[in-house]
């Protein structure tokens, strides 16, 4: 029996119009994806929700820089933490991270000091000598206050201000 459902061809694209097409489709697609809070629009969200993508941006944001990651003084005890850990990797990354976080970082030379001279591991002991070279590095760079601003502080904080 004879179908009765006529064959349709797709007509013939030239390939400016195909590549037109495509390039048509992905912007759509790009679109869709934006509108819809995923891929690239996740940085443009200011609404503060617990989804997938501004968990992963905060992750990214926080890899990329962890000075930028909140304070760098609340990060300091949770790396000194680290650096007791039994991992070579573990105390490796949290000499780095104290590194990067530069004079905020200046009460953990202590511990930074007691890995270069005693760890057994190599890597780790570079790593600790990098970190306390680029946390002083940043504290060099770090301005003290004016005398003037110093004797202000204190005098707001005397009267309770």
């Amino acid at each position: 029996m004879p179908s009765n459902r006529a064959a349709i061809a797709a007509p013939e694209l030239q390939p400016q119009e195909e590549t037109m097409m495509r390039t048509v489709a992905i912007c759509f697609g790009l679109m869709a994806a934006i509108a819809c809070g995923c891929g690239d629009g996740a940085k443009t969200q200011t609404k503060k929700s617990k989804t997938p993508t501004n968990r992963m941006a905060k992750w990214h944001a926080s890899k990329r820089n962890p000075s930028k990651d909140f304070s760098g003084m609340k990060k300091v005890p949770g790396l000194v933490e680290q650096l007791k850990n039994q991992s070579p990797q573990v105390r490796i990354q949290a000499c780095n991270d104290l590194g990067k976080i530069g004079a905020d970082a200046k009460h953990a030379i202590k511990q930074l000091g007691n890995m270069k001279r005693t760890d057994a591991n190599d890597g780790v002991r570079r790593a600790a000598g990098g970190a306390i070279d680029q946390i002083i590095s940043s504290m060099k760079k770090t301005k003290p206050p004016h005398p003037d601003e110093v004797i202000e502080y204190h005098r707001k904080r005397a009267e309770g201000t």
